[in-house]
């Protein structure tokens, strides 16, 4: 019996010595989020308990890995969830992001292909031109092609966003921004942030736009967003 237990606390080492190499190896840490490559997961052998054994931190239940390695064959934008994180299933990447404040927050990603994108109850249209324009629209972002990094995220706020509003040179405080903006409290939870691949805010939707996307005199390629409520 003691031989056993012995040999099952050996077993239990070398699996911890391999996740502790796998998590090194195969999870990538970036600014929106945890990524696991969907191929990588496919080929994880056994795959249940290694993909458990590598989200353990996170909370998942094996249920819920369950559903998620069904997942992995069907359209990206499935989340997840924990308590504590939402796993969810991009086009190549499984990514893991905290949830603020333990609750659930509205968040899509947005790739370079799309054309609109729906977000609590608004949509995102998104346009592509190589004609450089301009429109001092709240509910319009003109931004300079050459500085997207996808995919970019659409989510609502979050404690400590900053950025620098168009025509100003230093960062403010989103949560400032709402005050002087006189934005109602029910509101701000609503409004969608649309952020980069690298996590620069782009634009604050519907109301000011991040003056380091701006178009430019060198600008040759423009995105426009379009907030469309209902």
């Amino acid at each position: 019996f003691e031989q056993n237990i012995r040999r099952f606390r050996e077993t239990e080492m070398v699996l911890q010595q391999v996740v502790n190499s796998l998590t090194k190896d195969l999870l990538t840490f970036k600014s929106n989020g945890i990524h696991l490559s969907k191929e990588i997961i496919k080929r994880l052998h056994p795959q249940k308990l290694l993909l458990f054994e590598l989200l353990k931190p996170y909370g998942f239940t094996e249920n819920v890995l369950d559903d998620l390695i069904i997942g992995l064959h069907k359209q990206s934008g499935t989340i997840y969830s924990s308590n504590t994180h939402h796993a969810i299933v991009d086009r190549v990447d499984v990514i893991i992001v905290e949830i603020q404040n333990n609750a659930d927050q509205a968040l899509c990603f947005i790739h370079n292909a799309n054309e609109e994108v729906k977000f609590l109850n608004q949509h995102l249209s998104i346009s592509y031109s190589d004609v450089v324009q301009f429109e001092k629209e709240p509910t319009k972002a003109f931004v300079d092609a050459r500085n997207l990094i996808y995919p970019l995220i659409l989510r609502t706020r979050q404690e400590g966003d900053k950025f620098i509003p168009l025509g100003m040179k230093t960062f403010k405080k989103l949560s400032n921004f709402f005050v002087d903006q006189k934005v109602p409290i029910n509101q701000k939870e609503v409004v969608p942030v649309l952020v980069n691949g690298n996590g620069d805010i782009i634009w604050i939707a519907g109301h000011r736009q991040d003056d380091r996307f701006k178009i430019t005199g060198s600008t040759s390629s423009v995105v426009v967003f379009e907030l469309i409520k209902g």
